[in-house]
């Protein structure tokens, strides 16, 4: 009931769960990294061109996952998206050196992902037998916002740098991803 006199403009009433509901996808891009192109080697991102060494990347090899991994546009520029993460590849057609770098770097957005993990791997074909694959395990505490993260490249020791030729996420949730590339250490905008 309102009682009075005057004009009264009323807005957005509805029904539903106590407090605010967090967003389940990001509405703006990551920051942009500021590593110089030739700093780099980039696997996906806006920021960069796509390195040689990944020519003819594949961000969904058929490997029986039940992730749904689909390329989103968000404020003009291409995320990656992970939806009902159980685990998810991307290969290319040439093993790559990365061992020149010092880090593995990528942006991370989620609004529900508990468990995280990114493995640099030598699949069979590189090692003629047994495939090579070291997980990082990532920190998913922060939801609802773009995360910068930067793996040192000693964290994955036991894959042959000079041979990489698949990485593989896998975890929960539904992840964004943006900025993959391999560059050196503390070169990145700040989080947003």
């Amino acid at each position: 009931k309102v009682d009075g006199n005057g004009t009264v403009f009323f807005d957005n009433w509805y029904f539903g769960p106590a407090g605010a509901s967090a967003p389940d996808m990001p509405v703006a891009v990551a920051a942009a990294p500021d590593a110089p192109q030739g700093d780099v080697l980039s696997l996906f991102s806006d920021t960069y061109t796509r390195a040689a060494a990944f020519d003819g990347v594949d961000f969904n090899p058929n490997w029986g996952q039940a992730t749904v991994s689909t390329i989103e546009t968000i404020a003009g520029e291409e995320v990656l998206k992970y939806a009902d993460l159980n685990y998810q590849g991307t290969t290319w057609t040439t093993p790559a050196d990365v061992s020149s770098y010092d880090v593995f770097r990528m942006n991370v957005w989620t609004a529900d992902s508990t468990e995280l993990r990114v493995f640099l791997i030598n699949s069979g074909a590189v090692t003629g037998g047994d495939p090579v694959e070291v997980p990082y395990s990532l920190d998913t505490s922060v939801k609802g916002e773009w995360v910068s993260v930067e793996i040192p490249m000693s964290a994955f020791a036991g894959v042959d740098l000079t041979q990489v030729d698949q990485i593989k996420v896998d975890g929960n949730g539904t992840v964004f991803f943006d900025n993959w590339y391999f560059g050196p250490a503390g070169a990145s905008a700040p989080d947003m």
